[in-house]
């Protein structure tokens, strides 16, 4: 009875990869987003009001490289290339000091890769294909919703 009692609390804890998630926050935060990365299309205005959903009132959403260049490309996709990640700052305000959260998703070749973090970096969300993301994601084209597929 106590291990049957038990087995949600093992299951659920190990559905998070925060080991992954702490290399994804470490590799976007060393890339210097901010100042490195694109705006998404769509979201050039900084602190944009959101359009609904979870991720807070006023985002900025940025791109790495290989997503940028695949949109620069302008070609036809049917999925982003393999090391895309997306970036997103929830903002309690426009004038806010501190973002409330960081979201991002790196595409991989199994799928994306999601992650969610507090403003203290505390891990929210992590994992492969994680279903509490992909549940709203999937109406997206690739399961992005921010912006299409190219040609944009």
């Amino acid at each position: 009875l106590l291990l049957t009692a038990a087995l949600p609390l093992v299951l659920s804890s190990g559905c998070a990869d925060r080991e992954g998630a702490d290399d994804l926050l470490d590799r976007i935060e060393g890339d210097a987003f901010r100042t490195t990365y694109a705006r998404a299309p769509g979201w050039e205005t900084p602190r944009s009001p959101k359009a609904g959903g979870p991720h807070g009132d006023f985002l900025d959403i940025y791109v790495n490289e290989t997503m940028s260049a695949a949109i620069a490309a302008g070609e036809p996709l049917d999925a982003w290339p393999v090391g895309s990640i997306i970036v997103k700052e929830s903002w309690a305000s426009v004038d806010a000091s501190e973002p409330d959260f960081l979201v991002a998703m790196e595409r991989q070749a199994e799928g994306w890769f999601w992650g969610e973090w507090e403003a203290d970096g505390s891990v929210v969300v992590a994992g492969l294909n994680s279903g509490r993301c992909t549940g709203c994601h999937d109406a997206g084209e690739d399961q992005v919703r921010a912006f299409g597929l190219p040609p944009i």
